[in-house]
C-alpha cells in the first residue's frame, strides 16, 4: 500500500470512534490476528451485526461473514484472484486488509447505507426442490415481489430527499 494511503488509514483510525493513537510504523507492524480484529471493529462501526468477538467465532465463519459484507459493499479488489482475498482475510494478511480498510473508510457512508438496505434486499436462498411445492413457490414469488416493491419505494424516497 502506498504511504499516502497508509497515512490516510492511520489518520482515520486515530479519530473517533476508533481513537487508536497509531503511528504509520506501528500500524504497519500489527500482526495478522490483530489486523483482522481491527478490520472487524471497523466493519462493526458500519454494520452493528458485525460486532462479533472473532476469538469466539470459528475462523471460517469470520472469513465468510467478512466476505459477505464485502460483497454487499461491492468491493472490487485490485487483484483478479478471489482466492487471494479469501486466504488474505483468513490469515490477516496486511496486503489484503490494508487496501480493504482504506477503501472502506473512503466509502463509509455508502457502506452504511448498503448494510442497512441489505437486510431488506438480500434474498433468502430457497432450494429448488422446495420451490417445486406450489405453496412455497407462491410465498417466495410474493417475497421477491415485496423486495421489488421496497426497492421502488426506497428509490422514490431517495428522490424526494434529494429535492428537499
Amino acid at each position: 500500500m502506498a504511504s499516502e494511503q497508509l497515512k490516510y488509514v492511520v489518520k482515520v483510525l486515530n479519530e473517533p470512534p476508533f481513537n487508536k493513537n497509531y503511528s504509520v510504523i506501528v500500524f504497519d507492524s500489527i500482526d495478522g490476528r490483530h489486523l483482522l480484529k481491527l478490520l472487524n471493529e471497523v466493519f462493526a462501526q458500519i454494520d452493528s451485526k458485525q460486532n462479533v468477538d472473532i476469538d469466539e467465532e470459528e475462523p471460517e465463519q469470520t472469513t465468510t461473514r467478512m466476505l459477505n459484507l464485502l460483497r454487499i459493499f461491492k468491493y472490487r479488489p485490485a487483484s483478479d484472484q478471489p482466492e487471494q482475498i479469501l486466504e488474505g482475510l483468513a490469515d490477516g494478511n496486511k496486503s489484503v486488509i490494508h487496501p480493504i480498510l482504506e477503501w472502506t473508510f473512503r466509502h463509509a457512508e455508502d457502506h452504511k447505507k448498503r448494510a442497512y438496505l441489505a437486510q431488506f434486499l438480500v434474498k433468502v436462498d430457497v432450494p429448488m426442490d422446495m420451490l417445486a411445492d406450489d405453496e412455497v413457490n407462491d410465498v417466495y414469488r410474493r417475497y421477491v415481489g415485496s423486495i421489488d416493491e421496497f426497492k421502488n419505494l426506497h428509490k422514490q424516497c431517495e428522490i424526494g430527499r434529494a429535492h428537499v
